[in-house]
């Protein structure tokens, strides 16, 4: 699952809503002009056995223009 905002604070509220769902942050990564985290939650799934969450938080920020978008993949493993 892909999802993709440019709303203001997008990354912020995005973050909140990852720990809110149980996530826990395994890695940050700071590039030029962007931001990556790394999320990993470990939950149930049916008939008992487990299932895992990977999800990969991305804040961009576009140089010509003062814009940042915040893109949200998620993973079950």
């Amino acid at each position: 699952k892909s999802v993709v905002s440019e709303a203001d604070h997008a990354f912020e509220k995005f973050l909140l809503q990852l720990r809110r769902d149980g996530f826990r942050l395994i890695d940050l990564q700071r590039h030029d002009t962007a931001f990556s985290t790394l999320w990993y939650r470990k939950g149930g799934s049916l008939l008992g056995l487990t299932a895992e969450d990977v999800a990969m938080l991305l804040w961009e920020r576009e140089e010509e223009e003062s814009k940042a978008s915040t893109t949200v993949m998620t993973w079950r493993v």
